[in-house]
């Protein structure tokens, strides 16, 4: 009860994050109408300040454009991309800006003002942290508009006004893309958009599984949505970090579309729009007849509660109230197959160096000797184009397993984690794959590698 009093008292608040040149700046998401392309052409005011780049047509609605690069008096040889529809107190303006980057959420407690005299340019006067620890210019919507001297609330005023009350409680969705499909998350379950970061793999984990990576100190699944959903897509360069509770999943996006409400009225049925899925709600249509937008409307709740690990994400105790499955680990030896693993000490025999043939071609060695027996030699090495990567040490670990014996050629053995000196973290995985996890040092230099589980290896899972 506590955690929940302090949780009122110190809202947890949604800014998207936008760029305009070097300039990143925060916007509410409660101010939020929406984003688009910037019209091919813009309709001139004369004798309009400065800032002011035109004014185009959203529909029956007049929106005027403003590009802030002219009001600081910066060059601006190309247009910004995009346009921020912002709409607050009845009133709207269009903000041009070169990208969405995503959302960043934050407590009103982190948020500091920085500018403390009532100055009409003001617009920018306080500033709050992003995840990466840069600090974001948060934007004064009504102050901008007043000091430009620029808004229109529509035609008659007062129906502009009724659109903008009827969109506010409408949860504020971020639209994300992935491949040529546009889907929907709810805005305050994204913690953050990212570069993709490199995610460790994990044997015998689905398709959908691509591995785990680490945020803020914490693991969490890297889950293909477009695997999931069946959509067509490549390797995406952005990571969207959903979360809810103690519950975290990454999910690799191609770019962020916009942050805004989804209108009223335009969303079907999923089965109606031709997909029957359970993590797609409903499927919203935007647009006018000719150019509409199918947005899938992810359940992330159902997401979360299918696809996240409590037991990799919770970072503390080895002991909590949440089923994390987690103890001080055994002693464990770490390798390198291109990627570094650990390998639990106990199912190890020996660690030998790989010798040569006779030909000199290794490569082509299909068994290993060892005291007497020829081993099947199992490569765990990961394709690389990297010539280098073969020119080092090469080693082979004789293991056993379900009573069998098998070589496992890797790269080289790097460390000895000695019993207790790590904490092991173990999960479920949806489909039923068992995830585990190494985790040893504190703070920054806080490292984890995915244990080796050997019923991952065909060989040791035949009859």
């Amino acid at each position: 009860m506590e955690h929940a009093r302090d949780a009122g008292a110190d809202p947890l608040l949604a800014f998207a994050q936008v760029a305009l040149g070097d300039l990143a700046i925060g916007i509410d998401t409660r101010h939020v109408v929406r984003a688009l392309a910037r019209p091919s052409t813009l309709a001139r005011l004369p004798r309009s300040h400065g800032a002011i780049d035109g004014v185009f047509s959203d529909g029956a609605q007049a929106i005027p454009v403003v590009d802030l690069r002219k009001w600081m008096g910066e060059a601006a040889d190309e247009p910004p991309a995009q346009i921020l529809v912002l709409g607050t107190q009845g009133r709207c303006v269009g903000l041009a800006i070169d990208a969405v980057r995503g959302l960043v959420r934050a407590r009103t407690s982190q948020l500091q003002r920085v500018h403390h005299g009532d100055v009409d340019d003001d617009f920018f006067h306080s500033i709050a942290p992003a995840a990466d620890g840069s600090l974001l210019s948060l934007l004064d919507p009504l102050r901008l508009m007043e000091r430009v001297q620029a808004w229109t609330a529509s035609a008659g005023g007062e129906a502009f006004q009724t659109e903008i009350a009827a969109a506010a409680p409408a949860p504020v969705q971020a639209l994300v893309r992935i491949g040529a499909a546009v889907l929907a998350l709810p805005a305050a379950m994204v913690a953050q958009v990212l570069d993709r970061p490199e995610a460790q793999p994990l044997l015998g984990a689905g398709r959908e599984l691509l591995g785990m990576i680490q945020w803020r100190g914490r693991h969490v699944p890297l889950v293909d949505l477009g695997v999931l959903l069946g959509l067509e897509s490549g390797p995406a360069p952005l990571v969207a970090i959903v979360a809810q509770d103690d519950l975290l999943v990454a999910l690799p996006i191609d770019e962020v579309v916009a942050v805004r409400p989804l209108p009223a009225g335009s969303a079907a049925a999923s089965g109606e729009a031709g997909i029957d899925h359970p993590m797609v709600r409903a499927i919203a249509l935007l647009g006018d007849e000719a150019e509409q937008q199918r947005v899938l409307q992810i359940d992330a709740g159902a997401l979360l509660r299918t696809h996240a690990a409590p037991g990799l994400s919770l970072q503390e105790h080895s002991g909590n109230a949440s089923g994390t499955s987690a103890k001080r680990a055994p002693a464990h030896v770490v390798f390198d197959a291109g990627r570094r693993w650990a390998i639990r000490m106990a199912a190890l025999e020996a660690i030998l160096p790989l010798p040569e043939t006779t030909d000199g071609d290794t490569d082509a060695m299909p068994t290993f000797a060892w005291r007497g027996r020829s081993l099947p030699l199992l490569d765990l090495r990961e394709a690389s184009d990297d010539a280098h990567a073969c020119q080092g040490p090469q080693r082979v670990l004789i293991v056993r397993h379900a009573d069998r014996h098998a070589a496992l050629r890797v790269h080289d053995v790097v460390e000895l984690l000695s019993a207790n000196t790590g904490e092991l973290l173990q999960f479920q995985a949806a489909g039923g794959a068992r995830v585990r996890m190494i985790t040893v040092g504190e703070g920054a230099k806080r490292t984890s590698y995915p244990v080796l589980d050997l019923d991952t290896l065909p060989f040791f899972t035949r009859s």
